[in-house]
């Protein structure tokens, strides 16, 4: 039965790094030094980057959360994603907070669950630094009496590693909620697949070599010949994918499941042969060297 690559999704794109501006921060704590007060800051990602990435990667439709109450008040939040046909949840918790109690509790609950999903789990490499102390500061960290005054505070620069490259910066806003406008009409009374179409073949095809543990290349390089044996050369997958129609993209997608069922067989075909060759070489060797250690037997006849 050929699998649906529709199936799956690259759960390694949700724990890329996020832009900068997806980034907020929070005073872990503070305190004067001399006259100047100093204080040690945190970094998490917002609520709303944490569901466009949800979007971007899984699909709107293909997760969703639910909450229930806490210990101690708190609240919990289950962050499921579909995976095949099931629902995978996992849960996590936190406590209400002093401003806006339930929805913070809400928001807190929901950022914990989504890193047991690898979704900003990274920023926990990161360790407490030193904000910058400046009048002009972008937060505003209120008095607390007897320890520190009022004062304003930027965040320190994220280390390179924990920053979304520029390329992913563009496509952190994507999401399957917003129609994409269909590729150009490259064949008249075609219709052409959109971006959000062209992105979910992309993953269909990382996705499957991953699954099946094949070799990437050799599993595109597989893809690519068949849309040229099929289509021709000029058909999707040259010339900066210039679009492929709706009809034979529905074709490619049902061929996928085949080629990576194809590609497994062959891997392990492969296998056997080279273990069998190892076999035969090693009983061949054997007898080679028991000829040599009797001599009086390289002639058939001899006692």
């Amino acid at each position: 039965m050929t699998t649906n690559p529709l199936a799956y999704i690259n759960l390694e794109d949700l724990g890329k790094p996020f832009p900068e501006q997806d980034i907020e921060w929070r005073v872990q704590r503070a305190g004067v030094s001399g006259n100047r007060p100093w204080a040690m800051v945190l970094a998490y990602v917002t609520n709303r980057a944490i569901m466009d990435r949800l979007d971007m990667v899984v699909g709107p439709t293909s997760w969703k959360n639910e909450y229930k109450a806490g210990p101690e008040g708190g609240t919990l939040c289950g962050l499921s994603i579909k995976i095949g046909s099931e629902w995978i949840t996992k849960w996590d918790g936190a406590e209400n907070t002093h401003i806006e109690a339930v929805k913070g509790g809400l928001s807190g609950a929901m950022k914990r669950s989504a890193v047991h999903w690898g979704i900003g789990r990274y920023l926990y490499k990161l360790e407490a630094t030193f904000a910058i102390i400046t009048p002009n500061g972008k937060y505003y960290q209120k008095e607390k009496k007897n320890q520190y005054p009022s004062f304003k505070w930027s965040p320190p620069r994220l280390p390179d590693w924990a920053v979304a490259r520029p390329e992913e910066s563009q496509t952190a806003s994507k999401n399957y909620n917003t129609p994409k406008q269909s590729a150009q009409q490259k064949t008249p009374g075609k219709t052409m697949i959109d971006e959000v179409q062209h992105r979910i073949l992309e993953d269909a095809i990382t996705n499957l070599a991953i699954l099946n543990k094949l070799d990437k290349a050799q599993f595109r390089t597989r893809v690519r010949a068949f849309c040229m044996k099929k289509w021709g050369i000029h058909n999707w997958w040259r010339n900066n994918r210039p679009g492929i129609d709706v009809e034979n993209y529905n074709i490619l997608m049902n061929k996928l499941g085949e080629f990576a069922s194809k590609m497994k067989q062959e891997e392990q075909e492969d296998k056997a042969t080279v273990s069998n060759a190892h076999m035969k070489g090693t009983k061949a060797s054997y007898e080679m060297d028991n000829l040599a250690s009797h001599p009086h037997h390289d002639r058939i006849g001899d006692a």
